[in-house]
């Protein structure tokens, strides 16, 4: 598993590079866009409404080129790392199941458990929704996390009530 992750996470950086080539070649064009605008408008051959108009059509994208840099370059660590430390997890999991080291069984489950109860001197641990699935798909059993359909329900009834605004304008 470890190794699909690396492979994962190879092909992440090389996607992810070349969205950001293809979004910093963008930005250059808009920007080289925008140096001629301002040559023009000094030059005075354009009226300073035109100006203004296109020099804020040229900010906004620049902005949103910016953002979705800064989105890509994200974006590619967010889920790997989380995964490589899961299957580690799951793997110290297995180790420690012969383990006679209780100290070291109750710092695991401490860091991957939630919610720990103790009822008639047993204890009762909840996991993540990832170790949940792995379980359900090794046993053959169902995969129904309590929180997906209350997420989910949330989630529609959050989405009704957004609605669109215009943009801004930003005049310098």
């Amino acid at each position: 598993m470890l190794r699909q992750a690396d492979i994962w996470e190879k092909e992440e950086k090389v996607s992810s590079g070349s969205d950001v080539g293809r979004i910093k070649e963008s930005e250059q064009e808009i920007q080289q866009k925008l140096d001629s605008l301002i040559t023009l408008y000094l030059d005075g051959e354009i009226p300073k409404e035109n100006y203004l108009a296109k020099k804020d059509e040229f900010l906004h994208k620049k902005v949103s080129l910016t953002e979705k840099i800064n989105s890509a370059r994200h974006k590619r660590n967010n889920w790997n790392e989380p995964l490589r430390e899961w299957i580690l997890d799951m793997k110290k999991g297995a180790e420690l199941v012969s383990s006679s080291d209780f100290y070291e069984i109750r710092d695991y489950l401490k860091k991957i458990g939630t919610n720990p109860r103790m009822h008639d001197k047993s204890v009762s641990v909840s996991f993540c929704p990832p170790t949940e699935f792995a379980f359900a798909e090794k046993t053959g059993s169902e995969f129904a996390h309590p929180f997906s359909t209350i997420a989910r329900k949330r989630a529609t009834d959050f989405f009704a009530e957004v609605s669109s605004c215009p943009p801004a304008t930003i005049r310098t």
